[in-house]
Order: structure tokens, then sequence, then C-alpha cells
């Protein structure tokens, strides 16, 4: 008979799992909702990404809630043996929809880094790079998912005889590792250009700040992965497999909502403190943008501020910055612009534009031509 309490942890998992579900769906319903009728973008690539990893999401959390009822959650004694099957079988489901997951929520953001970089072509070079070496790994560990056992029916239904596994623990750890060291990378890549934009140090903080909480998701994958080791030896493994989920679950869901921030900016910068400042889009301006498209054309046409006289941008003036360099610097500038991530003034007056008599906010989101003015009531 067994010492252990008859203890279940299925209405914490479910919780966990159906609370952070929910608040990504909403963040991610407002990003669709800023796009489209906010911002008057249109959906793009990195959008529609986005949403299918949504939906993976959805699938992922329901697969884990449903496992509950077979015995995720309890110690595997007090489970019913004709449980083990069908838990088994959702387990296998889940690690294939995990590791598609993963591979789509990191697609959209590569896809995002990739569309910002129409003009430099090494700098794309290196996103696309990440976004093949990405889809590389995604079709690697999937396949290897798949015919992890053979019969693949082995992997629930161990009676079958002369079936076999791989390592199972071995091909999970590896998995985790690569996850974690594509993460970092992914969140490096930008950070270059990010420094080099012209606009104001508060903004390149804020970015950074951004990027840099996306290194929470790396933290909670090596966590995940700590909860891999000796997978192979736990008999326990119903009760085990609850801590996983719920680090898997947290490394999904703040990678969502972390590359979606941006997105959802626009709603407090123009609704929350346009309110508080008593701040209201000119009419004129507003919802302009006709061409229901994400994407600017290779050489677009930048806002006027970036061709004003000295005080409105700065360009660097070292040797190494060459045109390509200042191009995409621009374009990233406008795109981010337009994500809502940072603003620039129209004009400033004084020296270095610091002491201004007049300056009006430009919103870059909307648009045909890419600037929606604010004024004070």
């Amino acid at each position: 008979m067994s010492t252990r309490e008859n203890i279940n942890q299925a209405g914490r998992l479910i919780g966990v799992v159906a609370g952070l579900c929910a608040f990504s769906c909403v963040v991610v319903s407002l990003r669709v909702w800023v796009r489209v009728q906010l911002t008057k973008q249109g959906l793009g690539l990195d959008d529609a990404v986005m949403l299918a990893a949504t939906a993976l999401l959805i699938a992922e959390s329901t697969v884990i809630c449903l496992t509950t009822k077979y015995g995720l959650g309890r110690h595997i004694e007090f489970i019913d043996p004709t449980a083990i099957v069908p838990f088994l079988q959702l387990a296998y489901t889940s690690i294939l929809t995990y590791v598609t997951l993963i591979f789509a929520i990191k697609q959209s953001l590569l896809l995002f880094y990739w569309r910002l970089t129409t003009s430099s072509r090494h700098y794309r070079a290196w996103c696309w790079g990440f976004i093949v070496l990405n889809t590389v790994l995604w079709f690697t560990f999937f396949i290897v998912g798949v015919f992890s056992c053979n019969p693949i029916q082995y992997f629930w239904d161990k009676e079958i005889p002369g079936g076999s596994c791989v390592n199972l623990e071995r091909a999970y750890l590896t998995n985790a590792a690569f996850t974690v060291a594509t993460d970092i990378a992914a969140l490096l890549l930008p950070v270059r250009v990010v420094w080099k934009l012209t606009a104001s140090r508060s903004s390149k903080l804020q970015l950074s700040a951004m990027m840099m909480f996306g290194f929470f998701i790396c933290i909670a994958s090596f966590v995940r992965m700590t909860t891999l080791f000796n997978l192979n030896t736990v008999t326990d493994i119903t009760w085990v497999l609850v801590r996983s989920h719920i680090w898997s679950m947290i490394e999904i869901n703040v990678g969502i909502v972390t590359i979606c921030a941006p997105a959802i900016k626009p709603i407090f910068t123009r609704h929350v403190w346009g309110h508080v400042l008593g701040l209201k889009p000119n009419s004129s301006n507003a919802g302009r943008s006709r061409n229901g498209g994400r994407s600017l054309p290779e050489n677009p046409k930048l806002p006027d501020s970036f061709d004003k006289p000295p005080g409105s941008v700065k360009h660097s003036k070292k040797k190494d910055f060459n045109k390509d360099e200042i191009t995409t610097e621009r374009f990233i500038e406008h795109e981010m612009a337009q994500y809502g991530v940072m603003g620039f003034d129209e004009e400033r007056g004084g020296k270095g534009g610091t002491n201004s008599a007049s300056t009006s906010q430009r919103d870059l989101a909307g648009g045909s031509d890419g600037e929606t003015e604010l004024q004070r009531q």
C-alpha cells in the first residue's frame, strides 16, 4: 500500500493553463484589432503566423486539461490502470503540439524582424538564416517526436511485442537545449539595430527592456529543461509532468505576450493616454490609410521628420556607418513607430531639439502617408 497521500494537482494545473491561455488570447485579439481597426494596416504574415500559434495554444491547453481526466496531477498508484493508455496518447499529442507551437511563436518574431529590413541585405540574410534554421529544427524534432517509438503505438502501449523507443530523455533535453539557444539568438538579433536608431534614449531603453523581458522566456525554457532530467527512470510520471507542463505554458504564453506587446501599445498611447492628456486624433487625418497592407516598398516614403533640418533627426557620423545601414535604420524607425513602440516629433525648436516652443506628436501607425497628428483639445 502506498504511503503517499492521494493528492490531486489537477485543479491548480487547469487554473494556470486556462488563465494563461485566456490572457494570451485577449492579447492576440487586441493585436488583430489594432492592425485591422485602429491603424488600418491589415494583417501581415507575422500576424497570420501568430494567429496560427494561438490556435495551437488553445489546442495544447485543451490537451493538457483533458489529460487530467486520465490521471495527470495524481500519483500513479492512485490511477486506474486502464487510464494509462489514453494518458500516454494525450501526452504524445501534447509533445507534437508543443514542438509546433514553439516553432510558430518564434517564426512570428523572426518574420517581424525580416519585415523591418527591406534595405539591409546583410541583416535580412541573418533573418532568413534564422527562419530557415527554425524551420529545420522544427521539422527534425517533429519527425523525431512522431517516430520516437517503433511502432508508433508502442509509445502508449508497451505490451506490443518487439516494440522499442529512442532515448526520450535525451531527445527532449536536446530539443529544450536548442530551444533555449535559438531563443537567446533571436532576442539578440535586433540589438545592434535598435541602438543605432535615432530615437530618444528612453525609446531605446523601452525597446531593450522589452527584449530583455523576453529573456524570461529563456529562463522558463531552462527551468522546464531541468524537469526533464531522469525522465527515463521516473515511475510517477503522472505526478512529475505537472511541473513540466506549468513551465511549458509559462514559456509559451510569456513568449506570445512579449512578441505582441509592441503591436498593442497604440491602444494605450492613443486611447488611454490620449484621454488622460486630452489628446484626440485629427479628424482630417484619421483613417486615411486605405492600402490595407503592412509592408512598405523597397524604397518607402519615410515620414517628413526624417528629412527635417538638424534638431529633428541626427544620423551617426561614424565612418563605418554606411548608406545601407542608414537606410535600414530610418526604415526600422518608421516601422517601429507604426508598431507604436516610439513616436517622433514633427519639429523641435532650440539647440538639439530640447527646447521646443511648439511640439506636435506624430502617430505613424495610421494614414497612407504614415502620419496622423495628435493635437491638444
